[in-house]
């Protein structure tokens, strides 16, 4: 398999959307890429594809929710990771309007996405007005970063080998570390 250069990126996410708005387009309101490709520091053969879907309310029987996509959105996107071998992953995951805006649920660890949506979301379907959602603050990062670390105290150490994981998982695992702390301040 060729490596993904940006191009065939925008254009692999694009046909997503596509297959996405077969599932039900009444209730999906926009697509919006996220993280490196339209963050400017996309790197071919090696950055995965991110996207948040903002859904209607009360459609999680038809796109699942921010912990796990329905059965038709997770066809979708393990056809595209099959089809194209992305690094890393391919998954984009949809947000109830309403988990847009506070109060936040830190078990759903929504800050971090929300804030990535806000800084680096490029639409790729719809229209949702982003400058309507508010940036999350510190106490929100905060209560995600507490969230998780009890998460990785109590699930994650006690089932994952560290001997197990490539240099780059490591890697990748330190700096989300890192970066949600960094967002606190």
């Amino acid at each position: 398999m060729a490596v993904i250069d940006e191009k065939t990126a925008w254009k692999i996410l694009k046909r997503c959307a596509e297959d996405c708005i077969q599932i039900d387009s009444s209730s999906l309101l926009a697509i919006y890429a996220i993280g490196s490709l339209p963050g400017g520091y996309y790197r071919p053969g090696q950055s995965d594809i991110d996207a948040i879907l903002i859904v209607k309310d009360n459609s999680q029987i038809i796109w699942g929710d921010s912990e796990e996509p329905s059965e038709s959105l997770e066809k979708i996107n393990q056809k595209y990771m099959d089809k194209y071998k992305i690094p890393k992953d391919f998954g984009p995951f949809p947000i109830q309007e309403s988990e847009l805006f506070p109060p936040y649920i830190p078990s759903k660890e929504l800050t971090t996405e929300i804030a990535r949506l806000k800084l680096q979301g490029k639409c790729v379907y719809g229209n949702f007005p982003l400058k309507t959602v508010p940036m999350p603050t510190s106490e929100d990062f905060l209560k995600d970063a507490q969230h998780f670390e009890e998460w990785w105290r109590d699930e994650f150490e006690k089932t994952t080998s560290w001997e197990n994981m490539s240099a780059t998982a490591c890697i990748n695992t330190i700096l989300i570390h890192l970066g949600r702390f960094l967002r606190i301040k």
